[in-house]
């Protein structure tokens, strides 16, 4: 089974760079699939999985190679809220 990062953290990583992204579920034939389309003003992108965890991180994987995304820092490296 893959895993993915939480779909919150990968919308921030999007939205810290500049882009206006959304999700929406879709039923289709075969089941629940999650869309997520975004844009940053110059660039656009256009995710799909079948879990909204793995659809926003496809998304990100989009954004990461056109150079759009901030760096991903896993919860155990981050700094405590002061």
């Amino acid at each position: 089974m893959d895993t993915y990062p939480n779909s919150d953290e990968s919308f921030q990583r999007l939205h810290k760079t500049g882009w206006t992204v959304g999700d929406v579920a879709a039923h289709t034939d075969t089941g629940q699939v999650w869309f997520v389309t975004g844009t940053n003003g110059e660039n656009q992108i256009e995710a799909r999985g079948v879990s909204q965890d793995e659809a926003w991180h496809n998304a990100v994987l989009q954004a990461e190679a056109v150079g759009m995304t901030a760096p991903f820092i896993r919860r155990a490296e981050r700094r405590p809220r002061l």
